[in-house]
Parts: C-alpha cells; structure tokens; sequence
C-alpha cells in the first residue's frame, strides 16, 4: 500500500510526462505544414491553430478530463486499498472545490484555463505574435507538462481527502 506522498508524487511525474508527449504528437499533426504559428486566429477563420486557443481551450480541456480521469482513478486505488486511506493535509483552496463530481472538474478546468489566459497575457506583454514552429513545440510541451503536474496535484489530494463512498 502506497502512501498518500508516493502516491501524489508517482501519479505528478508520470501525468507530466504522459501529457508532454501528447502535446508533442498533437502539435506535430496539427501544425503539419506551418511555418509559424499565428497568437490569434485570423477573423475568416476562426478556428485555425494559434497561440491563444492552443493554451487557453487546451488549458480547460487538460484540467477538465484529467482531473476526472485522476479523481476516478485515486477513488479506484483507495477502494482497492492501493493507497492509504485515512488523514491528508490539505490546503483551503483544495477544500473549497466542489462535492459534486462535474463541478469539480469544471472548476478544474475553469482555474487551469485562468493561468491559460495569464500565460498569453505574458506572451502578448513581451510582444508575441507569432512564433516559428520549430520554437513552439517544446515550450508548449513544458507549459502542457508543468500544467498536467498541477492538476494532478490539486484532483488527487481532493479525491484522497473524500471517501469513495461519498460524492
């Protein structure tokens, strides 16, 4: 049985480089073709890749599915006795998520995109309005990685502190 620290670190490190290497192979085909990749999209279309979208919208989908996927999986291991069950410490931001399963990870979501926003701000505050593809996978990759650890973070110590019984 694991502790709720070996727990905690193991699920951070292999959620970090799990996610890394997604945005890595994402990225690969979806700016296939670019040279560089633009802060915003252009206004006829939308939806094309940018800067903007890729971490802002990915920020939210990243804190939404993968503080499911870590909730339902710490729940899993602590049913399972993988994990000890018992007394975590936590902080009072962590406390103040949501009981009710959706809304937490949408507020996951919702504060994972929040940093998402300040990240482009950063961008746009040194001048940012494009960058080259070959400069923006790896940065991009290490925002995602740091990111994932975060959440992971913040979705297992509220899962750990909830019994799987409860909501």
């Amino acid at each position: 049985m694991k502790t709720h620290n070996k727990y905690i670190v193991e699920s951070v490190v292999i959620n970090s480089v799990l996610n890394f290497f997604i945005t890595l192979g994402i990225g690969y085909f979806t700016h296939a073709g670019m040279t560089t990749i633009p802060m915003v999209a252009p206004i006829n279309t939308p939806f094309a890749p940018n800067i903007a979208g890729d971490i802002i919208v990915g920020s939210f989908i990243l804190g939404w599915v993968l503080g499911a996927i870590v909730t339902y999986i710490t729940r899993h291991n602590l049913t399972k006795q993988h994990v000890e069950g018992g007394f975590i410490e936590s902080n009072f931001l962590i406390l103040k998520l949501p009981n009710k399963l959706a809304l937490r990870f949408i507020a996951i979501g919702l504060a994972a995109s929040a940093v998402g926003v300040l990240a482009v701000l950063v961008l746009a505050l040194f001048g940012v309005n494009e960058l080259q593809i070959s400069t923006y996978g790896i940065p991009h990759g290490i925002y995602v990685a740091v990111m994932a650890g975060f959440v992971t973070l913040v979705a297992a110590r509220r899962a750990l502190l909830t019994s799987p019984s409860q909501p």
